[in-house]
């Protein structure tokens, strides 16, 4: 993002910067990217938090420049997680670069499952009650 912000010139933002397991696929394919590439590599933080591994893991940097840019590959939301994150993740990962949400969208979801969590007293990660966790653990201290 701060090489889009430093430079006036669109043709400058060009080149393949980044990781490949975590890069847009318009990044990938060397064509001229945006901001929505870095919510594209947000969504893919937001994907390996809720699956709770390494995207593309074992997967040849190269050969994976071909699958995502060429073949569209993605990455399987998982079955388990907050419903409103797993959809934010989804529109995040989007291949059309204009279907994926501005920062302010996200932020605004992002708070939107905070104030749920808070009005419903729980928070739920891979269908386990954070609360449930806690009480487990003081047991075991205790």
């Amino acid at each position: 993002m701060s090489r889009l912000l430093i430079t006036s010139n669109p043709e400058e933002n060009r080149g393949k910067i980044g990781t490949p397991h975590w890069m847009a696929p318009e990044v990938l394919r060397g064509e001229i990217y945006d901001e929505k590439a870095d919510i594209y590599s947000y969504g893919m933080i937001l994907w390996e938090v809720v699956s709770l591994e390494i995207p593309y893991y074992g997967i040849n940097p190269y050969k994976l420049i071909s699958l995502v840019a060429d073949s569209k590959i993605k990455v399987v939301i998982p079955e388990d997680g907050h419903i409103l994150i797993k959809k934010l993740i989804e529109r995040c990962l989007d291949y059309d670069r204009t279907k994926r949400p501005t920062l302010d969208k996200i932020v605004s979801e992002l708070e939107r499952v905070q104030n749920l969590n808070k009005y419903y007293g729980i928070i739920i990660i891979n269908k386990i009650k954070i609360d449930d966790c806690l009480e487990e653990l003081f047991d075991y201290l205790n």
